[in-house]
């Protein structure tokens, strides 16, 4: 299996080996294939600086190629690199959230995704990748031959698993040297923090409005049949397959591109994407049959409910890719959390409801008890102290309501503090990329 070697102590950061592979694949600008990071790019005195030079690893349990909806990766057999093919790719980016090593690149031009091939066509002639063979102090090589690797403790890169194809030559064990600081630089060090420095986020509330509008519509829709088909609530069919149809049309706006929507369901033995948009794509058009061909055929009616609890599990699960900002699995804005909430409400189901609503407020302290404790007032810790005390006191107030007008004001505030939560959740995802990986371990050897 062929493999990357980079050794961390030979590089000087001149990006020949970025602009050889930029003159070779011939991309243009901003879209680069292989960047040169530096870690401690501040230039603290206590903490070494160097250098990673990474494009695509073409790991062996390579993330892109198991998370692609579309299909659009595979696998050279012979040279082992990891293939991406522009005809099949959607745009929709999930790769480039899946990857930590920020390998696969959109390009905003072609609105699809490229990426490093392992300069495949040098290395089936004998030749060495374009990066290598321009590299001036030979930091950067290359092996045929197979190889152990293990980059553990590698300081800025990630290591989580996947059999990365590179092999990194570790820093050497030497002491940085002794630097006189300025008042200046002693009083910057104090007041180091990984939030001051931290790279831009790939995932944000702002840049993923349709998907907040989404997802938050999927689990309503959801809760909606599902307390029509169990405790008979009414709804209007019309409206509501509308509503499912609008819900598809927005998760296919972030698609690059978006005639190729049909390729995103390709994938469903290996990703939650393709998951999440065939289980939704079956309970919208499982409720249109049921209702119009089946006469609300109570069985098939049970089914359709399941599949949209399926969509929203997958929703959730979608996200898994990303760095969220506790260690536990379930997340306070789980819209499966949040479909089964809105049941109970819908239904007048007291006992649901009440102990999902306990659990999300658990989830939501948990999640933020930091930020309770230890910030300062601020308009986000007083919108994150509006949403809690919306969902919990409304809750509440649900128990003592009818059906009329006070229950509908419940219902909308609790709607509102859901929105909240759901933004705030999209602003906290954070994407591993290694740049943030650097930031990480900057803060983790701790500058004094």
């Amino acid at each position: 299996m062929n493999n990357f070697i980079f050794d961390i102590n030979k590089c000087v950061g001149c990006q020949a080996c970025v602009l050889a592979c930029s003159i070779e694949n011939k991309t243009e600008l901003p879209v680069l294939w292989r960047t040169v990071n530096t870690f401690n790019k501040f230039k603290y005195s206590s903490v070494p600086v160097f250098q990673h030079s990474l494009a695509c690893n073409h790991c062996e349990e390579a993330l892109c190629m198991k998370n692609c909806p579309a299909l659009a990766y595979s696998r050279n057999k012979i040279t082992g690199a990891i293939i991406h093919n522009p005809e099949k790719c959607l745009g929709c980016k999930y790769c480039t959230w899946a990857c930590p090593y920020d390998a696969p690149k959109f390009n905003n031009k072609t609105h699809i995704i490229e990426k490093c091939n392992f300069c495949n066509p040098r290395i089936e002639k004998g030749l060495l990748p374009a990066c290598v063979n321009l590299c001036p102090t030979g930091a950067l090589n290359f092996e045929t031959e197979n190889s152990n690797i293990s980059n553990k403790s590698i300081l800025g890169f990630s290591e989580i698993g996947i059999k990365p194809r590179i092999k990194i030559i570790p820093l050497r064990n030497e002491n940085p040297p002794v630097l006189c600081k300025s008042e200046i630089d002693i009083e910057k060090e104090k007041n180091f923090s990984l939030e001051n420095i931290i790279s831009e986020k790939k995932i944000s509330a702002k840049k993923e409005i349709p998907l907040i509008i989404f997802t938050l519509l999927a689990s309503l829709l959801t809760s909606f049949y599902g307390s029509k088909v169990f405790g008979g609530f009414s709804i209007n069919i019309t409206e509501f397959l509308i509503l499912g149809i609008s819900g598809m049309i927005l998760s296919s706006l972030h698609l690059g591109r978006k005639l190729r929507a049909y390729r995103s369901i390709f994938n469903i033995k290996n990703s939650w994407l393709s998951r999440e948009i065939f289980f939704f794509s079956a309970f919208i058009f499982g409720v249109a049959f049921n209702e119009f061909i089946f006469s609300d055929n109570k069985i098939i009616s049970y089914i359709v409910a399941l599949t949209g609890l399926l969509a929203l599990f997958s929703i959730d699960m979608v996200y898994k890719v990303a760095v969220q900002k506790t260690k536990i699995n379930v997340n306070s804005s789980s819209v499966f959390l949040t479909g089964i909430l809105f049941c109970g409400i819908l239904t007048q189901n007291y006992f649901i409801y009440l102990i999902i609503m306990v659990l999300k407020s658990g989830l939501y302290i948990y999640k933020n008890y930091y930020d309770f404790r230890n910030s300062k007032i601020s308009f986000q810790i007083i919108l994150k102290y509006f949403r809690l005390i919306l969902l919990i006191i409304f809750s509440l107030v649900m128990v003592f309501s009818e059906s009329g007008t006070l229950f509908w004001i419940s219902f909308s505030a609790i709607l509102l503090s859901e929105i909240i939560d759901r933004i705030e959740f999209y602003n906290e995802l954070q994407i591993l990329t290694p740049e943030i990986q650097m930031d990480i371990d900057l803060k983790k050897n701790e500058i004094h």
